[in-house]
């Protein structure tokens, strides 16, 4: 049997609603780092498999963020949720010596994970992060308004030489 073939499907209850992860390693988690996977917006957990195949003797977890994969679909008033949902994840699992990879969306979820967890991460590794300003976050995603504000920022960062990108 490959390590791939290892993984086990996964439930649990976080804020109100169903989320499901992918585990690989189980048998490595108090023995070393937990890899924690989190994918960008429009994709799921087992996006990660062709970089999951290559790291057999870790554990690992790979999210589906909530409204993605197989995890429950709710309506989404702020991003602030998906950082929220890690972090009930991570305690309910009781997840140390995290290593947390997330692409865009899942990098910013990572992000706010990490802040209010911080004991429990060794390091984030972030592609693509959806970082934009604090206060953004707060704001309905529908908002005109928020996105005018969003774009500003935006520019006013890109000015200082980082690169972010707009959200489409």
């Amino acid at each position: 049997m490959s390590f791939m073939d290892t993984v086990t499907e996964c439930r649990i209850e976080v804020n109100g609603i169903s989320l499901c992860y992918f585990e690989w390693g189980a048998e490595y988690r108090d023995k070393g780092l937990t890899l924690l996977f989190t994918h960008a917006n429009g994709f799921h957990a087992r996006i990660w498999d062709p970089v999951v195949r290559g790291l057999k003797g870790n554990h690992i977890i790979a999210v589906d963020l909530r409204g993605h994969g197989r995890s429950e679909e709710t309506p989404l008033d702020h991003w602030n949720v998906f950082g929220e949902d890690l972090c009930s994840l991570i305690t309910r699992l009781d997840l140390e010596r995290i290593i947390g990879i997330g692409h865009s969306m899942g990098g910013h979820a990572l992000t706010e994970a990490a802040a209010r967890h911080e004991n429990r991460f060794e390091q984030l590794i972030l592609i693509d992060p959806a970082i934009i300003a604090p206060d953004l976050y707060h704001e309905p995603l529908s908002s005109e308004e928020t996105r005018s504000q969003e774009r500003n920022y935006i520019r006013q960062q890109n000015g200082r030489g980082t690169s972010i990108a707009p959200r489409r």
